[in-house]
């Protein structure tokens, strides 16, 4: 697929998920895959976020469903824990879950798979099942800076030969 028409394709997803309510930031980038759960109007989203393949955003808890059968007075219960805000400059890896009522802060990474199931403060990386802090974003990168390439603006044939001679 051109770069162009990966663009258009993400544009598209944006629109789409701005008209069911999820408010999304400037310059972020969401992948089709992204799931934004049956209330996605409960999920605001920053600028300049990163949202990569099948992240999953639940925005209630379905276990009431077992208390609605034991009694007529709880048949139509919903637990809403609030919305689930993700601030500004926040990369969510791929198979991520974040679950409802959470609050991820400014300039935080999550890792591939993470299960999201407490607030996240600024500049942290978070990881695991439950996902937990490993470092803050200063620490991150000095851990990888020796692994640090100036790729981003190379052609995909220039990276190509970049990253095969390294």
């Amino acid at each position: 697929m051109r770069f162009i028409d990966r663009i258009k394709k993400r544009i598209n997803v944006i629109k789409y998920w701005r008209k069911q309510g999820v408010v999304i930031g400037n310059n972020t980038r969401l992948v089709t895959s992204v799931i934004f759960g049956s209330e996605p109007y409960l999920i605001e989203i920053g600028s300049n976020c990163n949202i990569t393949d099948f992240v999953e955003f639940m925005t209630h808890d379905g276990g009431c469903h077992v208390l609605r059968n034991l009694s007529p007075d709880l048949a139509d219960i919903d637990y809403f824990k609030g919305k689930t805000i993700v601030c500004n400059n926040v990369y969510i890896g791929n198979h991520a879950c974040i679950m409802p009522g959470i609050r991820i802060g400014n300039n935080c990474i999550i890792g591939y798979g993470s299960i999201v199931t407490k607030d996240v403060p600024d500049n942290s990386v978070v990881a695991g099942i439950p996902a937990r802090i490993i470092c803050d974003i200063d620490t991150y990168r000095q851990k990888n800076k020796e692994f640090e390439c100036h790729t981003k603006n190379m052609s995909s044939a220039e990276k190509k030969e970049f990253l095969l001679k390294k």
